[in-house]
């Protein structure tokens, strides 16, 4: 990952809503060939590249289809749920790979949980 990943993660870990400028910066961040890509002409797209071209992000913090996409190769979703249905609270996400390692998280919402996972584990695989 190019973008500071502990950065990115406290970031989505203090979102009380779905952010389309934290969307490209997850984009971003999960796709190292868009490393150079500015995502300050609108909220949800990335720009830049040799032609000036706009690129439409996933809306990965709304959508848990589109949160799933970020799940690293090698990873599955072991575990998810909400701690207590009873009221709103946070939802949790446990991320497994058969070379014994776990990612989790928990927010109030499920596809930010599933975000913040998929970014440790993500980070995991860079360490080794």
């Amino acid at each position: 990952m190019t973008t500071d990943t502990h950065s990115l993660i406290t970031r989505l870990e203090s979102l009380t809503e779905p952010s389309r400028e934290v969307d490209a910066l997850v984009h971003q961040a999960s796709q190292p060939e868009l490393a150079d890509m500015s995502t300050g002409c609108a909220p949800g797209w990335l720009t830049g590249g040799e032609h000036k071209f706009l690129i439409k992000v996933p809306e990965y913090t709304a959508s848990i289809d589109a949160a799933l996409t970020l799940v690293p190769e090698g990873w599955f979703v072991h575990e998810c749920g909400q701690i207590s249905p009873r009221d709103d609270s946070n939802w949790y996400c446990i991320l497994a790979r058969p070379s014994a390692g776990i990612s989790q998280s928990n927010h109030k919402s499920f596809p930010v949980a599933l975000c913040i996972a998929s970014l440790k584990a993500t980070r995991e695989n860079e360490r080794g």
